[in-house]
């Protein structure tokens, strides 16, 4: 959700300032965008404020969407883990096991995805992979929820850091 600042003149708010992050540069450095909302002067604070709520969700929205309709990099799925993804985890700010947890689950989530592109993975492919996990690797029901959640931490960090073109959440 988009930050909202409220901008007062003496004792009556003025103007909202939306604030919001669609992205990161190459250097991980956020992509800020930001826009003054001037509310109606008949409106009360309260009906502003929430006039102002409205107000930034829509623009955010269509910020973000103008965003994502750039041109954007887009990776194969094993190019970004090993690129972007693992990196983020093998930093130093993780125990060493933790470390040696993922890049045993990435020897055989990366082969399982790859050709495909990071974007084009979907619930249906995500749902084969543990289902190809417990028939054809026999994985106990515990080990097929640790590569599930990792494939999770790996799709959210995508989604947060990486502006891949996706209108939803891929794993909840």
């Amino acid at each position: 959700m988009a930050s909202i600042i409220e901008k007062k003149n003496e004792k009556e708010v003025v103007t909202f300032q939306f604030r919001t992050c669609v992205g990161r540069e190459e250097n991980g450095k956020q992509i800020i965008k930001s826009k003054t909302w001037y509310a109606a002067p008949e409106l009360s604070l309260a009906k502003a404020r929430k006039m102002a709520q409205v107000e930034a969700g829509l623009w955010e929205k269509e910020v973000r969407e103008e965003f994502n309709s750039q041109d954007v990099r887009t990776y194969l799925f094993e190019e970004f883990v090993n690129e972007v993804w693992y990196p983020s985890i093998a930093d130093g700010t993780r125990k060493h096991t933790t470390v040696n947890y993922y890049t045993t689950m990435l020897k055989v989530i990366v082969p399982y995805y790859n050709p495909l592109h990071l974007h084009n993975v979907n619930e249906r492919d995500i749902t084969s992979f543990l289902q190809w996990l417990r028939n054809t690797r026999n994985y106990s029901e515990k080990n097929i929820k640790h590569y599930y959640i990792a494939l999770n931490n790996i799709f959210n960090y995508a989604y947060r850091n990486v502006n891949i073109k996706s209108d939803r959440n891929l794993i909840k």
